[in-house]
């Protein structure tokens, strides 16, 4: 008797394998359906309810296809895998000759985070492609890769402007980890950058106490003299942030010469670091009386 149980349970579980592995196989074979709907059903299922080790395998066996469609979906598969398993061959594709599956690896490298994951997010920080050193960037944070922070900074005169901004998040995400040790004199370029775009988030990244706050102070002060408006508004923003109660009289100076959004921007930070409030509409009208 208990042995036919336990041949029953041998059953099962064979059954219950060979069932599961069916189902990856019929999953993997639908990745090259004409259907986007059908391809999408195939690959959240691999990406989060398949279990079963072997599928890994196969699923890295996809990336060495001629079919660029089936390797990028495989590369985002494993991705959601996160198995770290999948980072050797992924990092491999970091030299695929189509930037978009160069950009995918190096997502998914990212989200695995293991083994020498970091090491291929450092090599595509040199990448040809200006969408997948922005990609590295990114994922030099989300891996909490701090020893490539030396790297980022190199890409601060980047050809791209969205690789530059990205550079500027970056270290402006990595302000509170102390192995990144991030200084304000890190974001001087930005602050003198030709995009008004990395100028205006460089402003933005200076709110922060940094160990040097005085030089966040200096590279404020000077973005507040910005051709921009808006740099202008967002330097005065920050000024207040980092209470650097030093330009005030610089502001009380040039608000009423200033375009509406700086002068608000103005009026808040001098109330956010004194309580004043200025300009002082009450005493005006009372003056008016």
């Amino acid at each position: 008797m208990r042995k036919a149980i336990s041949t029953g349970i041998c059953v099962v579980l064979v059954i219950a394998a060979f069932g599961c592995s069916g189902k990856a196989d019929r999953a993997i074979n639908q990745l090259d359906s004409p259907s986007s709907r059908v391809r999408l059903s195939a690959a959240a299922y691999l990406s989060f309810h398949d279990k079963d080790p072997q599928t890994v395998q196969k699923l890295i066996g996809l990336l060495d296809s001629g079919n660029e469609q089936r390797v990028f979906i495989a590369a985002q598969i494993l991705g959601e895998r996160e198995d770290p398993a999948a980072v050797v061959p992924l990092g491999k594709l970091t030299a695929h000759p189509n930037p978009n599956i160069r950009d995918r690896a190096i997502q998914s490298l990212g989200m695995i985070n293991a083994g020498p994951a970091a090491l291929y997010i450092l090599a595509a920080l040199s990448d040809t492609s200006a969408v997948v050193r922005k990609t590295a960037v990114k994922m030099i944070y989300l891996t909490g890769y701090t020893a490539g922070v030396e790297n980022v900074l190199k890409l601060t005169g980047d050809p791209s402007e969205d690789v530059r901004a990205e550079v500027v998040h970056t270290l402006y995400r990595l302000r509170d980890v102390p192995e990144a040790d991030i200084r304000a004199e890190y974001f001087e370029p930005a602050i003198g950058d030709a995009s008004e775009l990395v100028r205006y988030v460089a402003v933005q990244a200076l709110d922060h106490t940094y160990p040097d706050k005085t030089k966040s102070a200096s590279l404020l002060m000077r973005a507040f003299e910005d051709k921009s408006k808006n740099v202008r508004a967002e330097a005065a923003k920050s000024i207040g942030k980092i209470r650097y109660a030093a330009a005030i009289p610089r502001f009380k100076k040039v608000h009423d010469y200033e375009e509406y959004d700086v002068q608000i921007a103005i009026s808040e930070a001098i109330k956010s670091m004194t309580g004043e409030d200025f300009p002082d509409f009450k005493a005006m009208l009372n003056m008016k009386k």
